[in-house]
């Protein structure tokens, strides 16, 4: 959930370097792609952007770049990636293109061989441009059971492919491996949360649920981390989400998906992914309406997104994509776990952690005129880890792995 650095830089440069870096003609045009909140507060209609470039879009992380013969995405790449894991990651999604995953937009490659571009301290990468059906916004997604298993069938591609390509080549794990503090992480979580309760109403509920949702996040980083020890790791997206899918429509008018954002792409527990996605994809907020009832069952989840999305990700795993032994292997360990709902279930309660800690730095850290967008990301999971909803996403879990 962490958002790329902005750096603020020359459109004029930036286009004379493009034109130099890579061989797609002269840029005609480029366009700074709305944020989220944006779109949440109406300030922009859709993802192609509208404004010519200012210094205000020069602070942007996404870019429509149109030539005369053709059209394309440039993204900016995140402080916290170091170049060899831009390289890494670049590779795996050129592999995957090779073998046609379809999982990304083709990134494209510079005139010297590399994945990426540099300005004034800022790096870039450029992607095909796709036309998108609708765009997703997280927050405040206009989803169908349709657009969750399309999603859940990609989702389960990626975990497919990266088992394959980490069986090509054992030392691909030492490269996408991750060791990060969850614990430490946790501490300075609440530690911020407490030093501006009384800025924001709602961190002051959150402080005093401190010492249980603290409970509750140290039990699944406990079981993460004997599970990262004795179970199959594979490459994880790390931050899918409905605004990271790119639902398509091509000139047949079928329905496509891609994916976009491999910023955190590494070596977890494909659960890592599921987990996250599923709260994500289930999450309906109730943004600019009133507030649910104090009830489980009134929460602003919606459960059958949730069972769409699982049901669609069980059912291509069960798919035979490759032939080789060891991929074979791979897959009935990635089976085997399936069969562990309540391990999910401590995913999910993580990914309830990543998702309140973008969301409280947000609130503290962002413009005052997007406050209410995330107190009700936050009331949202909040209720999410207090209440018992373990027993309904158990259910959901079997219920969706049976079918």
């Amino acid at each position: 959930m962490m958002s790329n650095s902005k750096k603020d830089f020359d459109f004029g440069e930036l286009k004379a370097v493009l034109e130099d870096a890579y061989a797609i003609g002269e840029i005609a045009r480029i366009e700074a792609i709305s944020c989220d909140e944006e779109e949440l507060l109406g300030l922009s209609g859709a993802l192609l952007g509208t404004s010519e470039p200012t210094s205000q879009t020069a602070s942007a992380t996404s870019f429509r770049v149109s030539t005369g013969q053709a059209e394309y995405f440039l993204k900016r790449i995140g402080d916290c990636i170091s170049d060899e894991r831009v390289k890494e990651i670049a590779d795996f999604i050129w592999w995957t293109e090779a073998r046609n995953y379809a999982l990304s937009p083709a990134l494209k490659v510079s005139t010297l061989g590399r994945a990426h571009i540099e300005l004034c301290g800022n790096r870039f990468q450029l992607f095909d441009f796709v036309t998108q059906e609708k765009r997703q916004i997280w927050m405040r997604s206009e989803l169908s059971l349709d657009d969750c298993a399309l999603a859940g069938d990609l989702l389960a591609r990626l975990h497919l492919a990266s088992a394959e390509y980490l069986n090509e080549d054992e030392r691909r794990k030492a490269v996408f491996f991750n060791s990060v503090d969850w614990n430490a992480s946790c501490e300075a979580l609440f530690e911020r949360i407490k030093n501006y309760t009384s800025t924001h109403h709602v961190l002051s509920s959150v402080s005093k649920n401190e010492e249980y949702l603290k409970s509750r996040f140290s039990s699944a980083t406990r079981f993460m981390s004997k599970q990262g020890k004795i179970a199959l790791p594979l490459l994880v997206h790390g931050d899918f989400h409905p605004g990271n899918v790119l639902f398509l429509a091509d000139k047949t008018d079928s329905r496509l998906v891609r994916l976009v954002d491999f910023d955190y792409l590494r070596l977890e527990h494909p659960f890592f992914d599921v987990g996250y996605a599923f709260i994500m994809f289930a999450q309906v907020l109730s943004f600019g309406k009133p507030r649910p009832p104090e009830r489980t069952a009134d929460l602003p989840v919606n459960w059958q997104f949730a069972k769409a999305f699982l049901r669609a990700y069980f059912k291509a795993v069960r798919k035979n994509p490759a032939e080789k032994l060891e991929f074979q292997i791979r897959k009935a360990e990635l089976m085997a776990a399936c069969l562990q709902p309540r391990s999910f279930l401590q995913y999910t309660t993580f990914a309830c952690f990543l998702i309140l800690e973008w969301a409280v730095d947000k609130l503290i850290d962002g413009s005052s005129h997007f406050s209410n967008i995330y107190v009700d990301v936050i009331e949202t999971l909040e209720k999410l880890i207090c209440y018992e909803v373990g027993e309904v996403v158990e259910n959901i879990w079997i219920e969706a792995f049976t079918e």
